[in-house]
């Protein structure tokens, strides 16, 4: 692949700003995604996307063009490596909403726990950037239904949940400390804890029940006492059966649906606490999306 890297230099630097026809800077940026693809298309036939250079997948992550910036980081997310993982940790403050996923969804792909702190960071900027369009009333929409930072939210948090399933060394355990350090943090948003309550769930380690118990009695955020509820009964606390008996007369209802989320989870966690046979059962009004929509932070 050394010619492709060759070429792929060239192409780059008719890109950049120069006194030259718009024409030319239009075919190499064409060339070099014809480039990209044909390089990809050869890792899919074949299943093996060390076919591919890293550093022609490099060069293209440090394109001009959104799209082919879009296209390298999601190729990388799939090769895998020290040096990919590194690039998409920086794409994660990308200013195009869609590199920031895909460098999120490649870094969950990847299962590597140096990733965490990295995505607990862009989730936070996430939340406080849709406080701001949704102040502003400018926030875009993922199919012109979905808010994006909300959106990039779940696609950070399901990218972290899946680093902690595919990390069992004892180093994802250590994971719990600092999420629960958000927890305990008032300055955080609600919307933040609430993503954080659910990752903790996928980690298994009881010293966040506490935590969570306290979140479920007294946190002003109905989303975030309803995912506490949830991730409660995930993690078998029977300790937490009180507090989830009296969350059954907790009054909050969604926005949009008028679902009591709160009393719903709260369900379900008793019943997975006390019939573990019923934990298979489809999770009625407890859902991520029903709480999102709400709006809830």
């Amino acid at each position: 692949m050394a010619g492709d890297e060759s070429v792929a230099e060239e192409l780059k630097k008719l890109m950049t700003p120069k006194p030259m026809s718009s024409t030319a800077r239009f075919c190499a940026r064409l060339c070099l995604v014809g480039l990209l693809v044909m390089s990809a298309a050869v890792a899919v036939h074949s299943d093996d996307w060390s076919y591919v250079s890293t550093d022609l997948l490099t060069t293209f992550a440090q394109s001009e063009d959104a799209s082919v910036r879009a296209h390298a980081i999601a190729a990388l997310g799939k090769q895998g490596g020290p040096t990919a993982e590194s690039i998409l940790q920086k794409a994660l403050d990308d200013r195009v909403w869609a590199i920031r996923w895909k460098a999120a969804e490649g870094l969950g792909k990847m299962g590597r726990i140096d990733a965490i702190d990295p995505l607990l960071r862009r989730l936070k900027t996430e939340v406080e950037l849709e406080k701001t369009q949704q102040a502003a009333q400018e926030a875009p929409r993922y199919h012109g239904y979905v808010p994006v930072p909300e959106f990039l939210q779940r696609q950070i948090a399901i990218a972290m949940r899946e680093i902690i399933k595919r990390d069992e060394r004892a180093g994802a355990k250590e994971v719990v400390e600092r999420l629960v350090g958000v927890m305990l943090d008032p300055s955080e948003q609600g919307r933040t804890r609430s993503q954080v309550a659910l990752i903790l769930g996928e980690l298994g380690d009881k010293r966040s029940v506490p935590v969570l118990i306290h979140a479920l009695a007294d946190e002003p955020s109905g989303a975030l006492r309803a995912f506490s509820a949830k991730t409660l009964g995930k993690l078998g606390a029977e300790e937490a059966i009180p507090a989830l008996t009296a969350a059954l007369e907790d009054p909050y209802e969604t926005r949009m649906k008028r679902i009591r989320i709160v009393h719903n989870a709260a369900v379900r966690a008793l019943e997975k606490l006390t019939s573990p046979q019923s934990s298979t059962a489809p999770e009625s009004g407890t859902t991520g999306d029903q709480v999102a929509q709400d709006g809830d932070s």
